[in-house]
């Protein structure tokens, strides 16, 4: 039986019920909004290397991929930082970048290490 509404005379229209969002799916809407920003070292402004230091960074990398820790190399990027200019910081962006490509979630620990290691210098 149809029912009409009394303020309006329209006919009663049943709206479905409509289910209370999860936290699940709060955390895919918050990540579907979230605009991915490219880390520091996939900027335009990084001028490229030359190919020596390209080949020693590919080195070092295959070097780092066999063990599971960074080792001394943030305290070595971090004493470069202090002491050999802005040379340093496009030759350790193409490590990084490197390094990101082969294995990216090692990123953030170095990244941490290397600014860690310079605060104490």
């Amino acid at each position: 039986m149809l029912k009409i509404e009394p303020l309006t005379g329209l006919p009663e229209v049943k709206m479905p019920k409509l289910k209370k969002p999860t936290t699940k799916m709060w955390e895919q809407v918050a990540q579907q909004q979230k605009p991915k920003a490219n880390p520091w070292f996939q900027s335009s402004k990084i001028k490229p290397v030359e190919n020596e230091a390209h080949s020693a960074n590919t080195r070092t990398v295959d070097s780092l991929l066999q063990y599971s820790k960074n080792g001394s190399l943030p305290a070595l990027y971090a004493d470069s930082f202090k002491n050999d200019g802005e040379k340093v910081v496009h030759e350790y962006t193409n490590f990084m970048q490197q390094l990101s490509d082969r294995e990216g979630e090692r990123i953030d620990n170095s990244i941490k290490k290397s600014y860690l290691v310079c605060l104490k210098i």
